[in-house]
């Protein structure tokens, strides 16, 4: 083979390795409660972690978005690209009941799971491990490697392994941690009917003031504080599973979101996929974890089954 034959092919492979390296990619699959916020959480993702207060609709079926990002993180503002740049597709998978028997369509080929879940409600985060226990029984993996046992990464404790039986690292997430201390003064706020019926039979001064709420503000917020002290001992169980603090502590509409951890779970995922001695290790085991999977119990996130 002459020179120029040989620098022809060498370029040809450097060419190659390059396109394998930059068009890297992998699947994460969002899920959660519907109302948890996963929505904003991955259109904040998009965006660079930046806040997104806009108001979104309910999903409906899946929402599917794709970033871009490097080895050191999320991708510059010159949008250069390097042999370290990979791609993330977000699969943000409808919560409601309505779409509980057709949303497993979408648990197709997943490098990892992130769930979503309301801080501010406790049933919320007692819900986690049913929901990856749906996807682990009816959703297909890339490079899975299943775990007898669940346990957390040891850098980042939010991330878990083995979660619910998926064969694939899952990142827990509480979102409206903003939204948390105001749900956990329950009876304190003074703003639940009994509270204002002390005052009214308390204090003669006060019998002209209404018992009753006189807006809808109140009467909402009289309600969500009666639900919420409801709530204390629901799913203690479940909850004690969570990683501490119940997972990554985010605030998506007010852009408070840990993007150096949410960046590193990317990482994990992309070093999962394309090392040739994690896929060995997980592959052998797919085919019987499909032939034997028991059906799931189809998680219900209908507030009305909470209380």
């Amino acid at each position: 083979m002459s020179d120029r034959a040989r620098a022809r092919a060498a370029s040809a492979s450097r060419t190659n390795a390059t396109e394998t390296t930059t068009h890297r990619k992998v699947r994460v699959l969002v899920i959660g409660d519907s109302g948890a916020g996963k929505t904003t959480l991955t259109r904040a993702l998009v965006g660079g972690g930046r806040s997104g207060r806009e108001e979104h609709g309910r999903t409906s079926g899946c929402s599917a978005e794709v970033m871009r990002a490097s080895e050191e993180g999320a991708e510059g503002t010159t949008g250069t690209r390097d042999a370290a740049t990979y791609f993330v597709e977000l699969w943000d998978v409808g919560g409601h009941r309505q779409y509980k028997r057709e949303r497993g369509i979408f648990y197709d080929q997943i490098n990892g799971v992130i769930i979503v879940h309301d801080a501010s409600m406790r049933a919320s985060g007692a819900r986690c491990e049913a929901w990856a226990r749906e996807v682990a029984t009816r959703g297909t993996f890339s490079a899975p490697t299943p775990t007898a046992e669940s346990f957390a990464s040891g850098e980042q404790p939010c991330v878990m392994y083995g979660f619910g039986g998926l064969p694939v690292p899952c990142l827990i997430v509480a979102n409206k941690v903003d939204l948390e201390s105001a749900a956990n003064d329950g009876f304190g706020r003074g703003d639940g009917l009994l509270r204002r019926a002390l005052d009214f039979f308390g204090d003669k001064s006060r019998r002209r003031r209404s018992i009753l709420p006189e807006t809808i503000g109140e009467a909402a917020r009289a309600s969500a504080s009666a639900a919420h002290r409801r709530q204390p001992s629901f799913g203690a169980t479940a909850l004690a599973k969570l990683p501490p603090g119940g997972g990554l502590r985010t605030s998506a509409t007010l852009g408070r979101i840990d993007v150096d951890v949410m960046h590193g779970f990317f990482r994990e995922l992309v070093r999962r996929r394309y090392d040739a001695a994690v896929i060995d290790a997980g592959a052998s085991r797919t085919s019987e974890r499909l032939l034997h999977a028991k059906p799931a119990a189809l998680v219900d996130d209908d507030l009305d089954d909470l209380t």
